[in-house]
């Protein structure tokens, strides 16, 4: 499937939402709880340090990840209380949430492994060994989620973070639809992919804090579709007058997202097969979503919760 011919003419784009990174990972609607349960961790953990400027800061983070887990508990998700924010014109709320989301997914993330569906996705797709091993040109990863999962899988074969954000956060056919926690601007110390709670908690809340603070300073690198649709287009651009086979994995294509998730499925202009690997009690009504945006071919359902499946592409 990675032959000079496939990646000339031939695209294989991958579609991923949250199911994706599940169980590593919540889903959308339980990212709220999530939120409030690393806020009572935070705030036992700063009751164990001394007084000083770190135990405000991760009491401080503590208080901020509870009243927004809180606050967004009443919505249908995180995401519909950051378009409410968005809408409302209340910039500094919408900022702040951002930070305590980063906050929330790299303590999650340093406290659970990485999915390992996205190993093995890894194992099947690189090419170049020890170069270090890259992404074929053929294949764009297009991701609704905020979430490290890909630099995690990635740093298990290449350990150096700077060539894990040239070859997966700055790569351009890595698409974050929704943005990406922590810094994504300037490379950043390798933290917002390789924390490890249980080798160094202490360490761990510390950086969290920091990178919390530093946040809070400064925009977040999650950046929702709806505060900039046409930035969309842009990065979607590659695709333009290749043919495509499409893969969407863990995504519900929600009726609150149809919008944004129009322009990316006309993006992806000339679609010559589509698979869609979701639940198969979701499957149906998925699809009938899929096809109110646009005209598609035949969709076959796949069932498989152990990898993400890779379609052979012919030359």
């Amino acid at each position: 499937m990675s032959n000079s011919t496939a990646s000339a003419d031939h695209a294989l784009v991958y579609l991923f939402g949250a199911g994706a990174s599940f169980p590593s990972l919540p889903l959308a609607r339980g990212v709220s709880q999530g939120m409030i349960d690393w806020g009572r961790k935070s705030h036992a953990h700063a009751d164990t340090l001394s007084e000083g400027d770190l135990k405000k800061s991760v009491a401080d983070m503590s208080e901020e990840l509870l009243s927004w887990g809180t606050r967004s508990a009443s919505h249908y998700s995180i995401d519909t209380l950051a378009k409410k924010l968005f809408l409302t014109n209340k910039h500094d709320d919408l900022c702040k949430l951002k930070a305590a989301m980063s906050a929330f997914f790299l303590l999650q993330q340093s406290a659970t492994p990485v999915e390992q569906r996205y190993d093995s996705f890894l194992a099947a797709i690189l090419e170049q060994p020890g170069h270090p091993p890259a992404l074929p040109e053929h294949i764009w990863l297009l991701t609704w989620n905020y979430d490290r999962q890909f630099e995690r899988a990635y740093h298990q074969y290449w350990a150096d973070s700077e060539m894990v954000q040239d070859n997966i956060t700055f790569c351009k056919r890595v698409v974050r639809l929704n943005g990406l926690l922590g810094r994504a601007i300037e490379k950043g110390t390798g933290d917002e992919y390789n924390l490890k709670l249980k080798d160094d908690e202490s360490g761990v809340f510390a950086r969290v804090a920091g990178e919390y603070w530093q946040l809070r300073e400064r925009e977040p690198q999650i950046t929702f579709a709806f505060e900039k649709p046409d930035r969309l287009d842009a990065k979607l651009q590659g695709l333009s007058g290749k043919k495509c086979t499409l893969v969407v994995v863990g995504y519900s294509f929600p009726f609150f997202n149809r919008r944004f998730d129009k322009l990316v499925m006309d993006s992806i202009a000339n679609v010559s097969e589509v698979y869609l690997q979701v639940l198969p009690e979701d499957a149906k009504a998925i699809e009938s979503r899929m096809r109110s945006l646009r005209e598609l071919p035949s969709i076959e359902i796949i069932d498989d919760r152990e990898q993400f499946y890779v379609p052979y592409l012919p030359s």
